[in-house]
């Protein structure tokens, strides 16, 4: 995907032109992601979402978000709520029911 080839680009770039104000360690692992990241295709990325890698980093957002709207009791309901969403819907399919345009 392109938006991510243009990332790890700049972090290149960025190295290169100012490795005194870097972590190189950092960017390096910050291009590699990113370079890896650009050669999936968009099915790729639902594949990798399904995967389940990300599970508890989206509940985490979920509690917060709940949190910060005032919905503090409800945050563990919603999290066990998107245990099951997980389980039974892919991210291609949960982006069309919430929405969100899906490549084809």
């Amino acid at each position: 995907m392109l938006g991510y080839k243009t990332q790890a680009k700049d972090y290149k770039e960025f190295l290169e032109a100012h490795p005194e104000k870097c972590d190189k360690a950092f960017m390096e692992k910050q291009i590699k992601i990113y370079e890896f990241l650009g050669e999936l295709s968009e099915s790729d990325l639902y594949m990798l979402f399904d995967s389940g890698a990300f599970n508890d980093i989206v509940k985490a957002y979920t509690e917060l978000a709940a949190k910060q709207t005032g919905l503090t009791d409800r945050a563990h309901d919603l999290t066990g709520v998107l245990n099951g969403i997980f389980d039974m819907t892919g991210a291609k399919q949960a982006l069309r029911a919430a929405g969100y345009p899906v490549k084809e």
